[in-house]
């Protein structure tokens, strides 16, 4: 903000439906005329008649260099002071989203649908393109329970859609459709994306398999250092996929405890540098039975 004070004010987000039944009230027949008055941004209400009907309302005056947040759900309004072409008032204003505002984008989404009022941009399609930028496991935490609100609704959509025989003729056409000689499951769309999943998918039920043979071998049914370097190998193959795995968790505590062990026996530590060994997070990150290896030593 640069220039002549800027008066502010707002309700906040937990007030938004008190605030919707009390500006309704008042103005019952421009909202009959058009259900989405407050989504076009041209309406004022009297701070007083909101406080009077429960609506908590908070002014600010906002100075040159200063900066105003709004937070999700939360209404405001606001005017320049400057008059005259000497006090002139300029502003920037800033759409950004942290993490935590996934849920809020759904309900907001809802609401729109519910005024029949185009969203600003496609909540989706901010979903896909997030799992598109990154591929972590963080990210994947942090999207499952919204991209499974996504898919959920999708299918239950298509699934009315279909008994009620809606657009039969696009159903078929689209399911009939190939894209490189390949084709295309009954989604009603097609997309790399899906192949790639499902490549994934098979990848980590390969590895799932894998690792539960080799967790299952018997130390007489093994060639140690053969078993060791399949572990390897598994690992080495579960860390392109990017995919949590519980199997190949214990696989990698395998492996360490075996590395550890091999160190403890091979080296000439004091009985203290021993104990240290088995006393880091190393040891306690594979499982290794700090007693028993403890009275191994004294011994």
């Amino acid at each position: 903000h640069w220039g002549e004070t800027k008066t502010w004010y707002g309700i906040p987000g937990e007030d938004a439906e008190t605030f919707e039944a009390a500006i309704k009230r008042e103005a019952l027949d421009f909202f009959e005329a058009q259900p989405d008055l407050l989504f076009q941004v041209v309406t004022l209400m009297n701070p007083k008649q909101l406080t009077d009907a429960g609506v908590r309302v908070y002014a600010c005056n906002q100075r040159a260099g200063e900066l105003v947040i709004t937070y999700t759900k939360a209404y405001h309004a606001g005017f320049n002071h400057g008059l005259t072409s000497a006090q002139l008032n300029f502003n920037d204003a800033v759409n950004f989203a942290l993490p935590e505002r996934l849920p809020f984008g759904r309900q907001c989404v809802q609401r729109s649908r519910e005024h029949r009022k185009l969203p600003v941009f496609s909540h989706d399609e901010l979903l896909i393109t997030i799992t598109q930028q990154s591929q972590s496991i963080a990210t994947a935490i942090w999207l499952n329970e919204s991209l499974q609100v996504m898919t959920e609704r999708e299918v239950e959509n298509r699934c009315k859609a279909r008994a009620l025989k809606l657009s039969a003729s696009f159903w078929k056409k689209k399911t009939a459709q190939t894209r490189s000689g390949r084709a295309v499951d009954d989604h009603g769309f097609d997309c790399p994306e899906i192949a790639i999943l499902k490549t994934h998918a098979a990848k980590a039920e390969e590895l799932k398999l894998r690792a539960r043979v080799l967790l299952g071998a018997t130390p007489a049914d093994r060639d140690q250092e053969a078993y060791l370097a399949d572990c390897d190998r598994l690992l080495v193959e579960g860390s392109s996929i990017n995919v949590y795995l519980d199997e190949l968790i214990e696989v990698e505590k395998l492996v360490l405890r075996e590395q550890l062990i091999h160190e403890l026996d091979d080296t000439d530590d004091t009985m203290m540098d021993s104990r240290r060994r088995l006393s880091n997070p190393r040891a306690r990150q594979c499982n290794l039975p700090h007693e028993e290896y403890s009275q191994e030593i004294e011994s």
